[in-house]
């Protein structure tokens, strides 16, 4: 019993220490500062080879979770309009049984935003998405995101990443990207 435990202590160390996690998306966040008060919050994704994020416009019913973004509402900013995306490629998915609508190698969704403070504060909030291959769908993921405002500035982080302080704009540049 004794070596038992042993073993299966081993093999369970070697599994944990060579098994990869399949992070097949990799998220970078932007700000583009139209005018004094406009600006437009940038997710850009890039996938692997063979993966694909979902439209955040797809059929009701069974199948894959759309890409959504969830914003906290706040007296400092105002949504203005939705968040946009790019081109989706429109096809038949087998594995669902239904046209679908999603990215390969890249994708982009867009928010615009109007700054009603002058005051520090933050835009916070998460997005959703599902991502999947020919063979296997991932689980769900949420990731959350934070963007800085702070005297004409947006700083732009990833979650991975630790919150810098606001910053004072004298440039007028407003773009910052991981």
């Amino acid at each position: 019993m004794k070596y038992l435990r042993q073993i299966l202590f081993l093999v369970f160390i070697h599994q944990a220490a060579f098994s990869q996690i399949l992070k097949p998306v990799k998220w970078s966040f932007a700000a583009n500062k139209l005018d004094e008060k406009n600006y437009v919050l940038v997710f850009d994704a890039t996938m692997d080879h063979g993966w694909h994020v979902y439209s955040q416009f797809l059929p009701d019913g069974d199948g894959p979770i759309p890409t959504s973004f969830h914003f906290e509402e706040s007296k400092e900013f105002k949504l203005a309009g939705k968040v946009e995306e790019g081109k989706a490629i429109s096809q038949f998915d087998a594995s669902f049984e239904k046209v679908l609508n999603f990215f390969e190698e890249a994708a982009s969704f867009k928010q615009n935003v109007e700054i009603l403070s002058g005051d520090p504060f933050s835009i916070k909030g998460y997005f959703e998405f599902m991502v999947c291959d020919n063979e296997k769908c991932l689980p769900p993921e949420e990731v959350p995101f934070e963007f800085r405002v702070s005297a004409g500035k947006i700083v732009s982080v990833s979650p991975e990443q630790e919150i810098p302080p606001p910053v004072a704009d004298t440039t007028g540049s407003s773009m910052q990207q991981d």
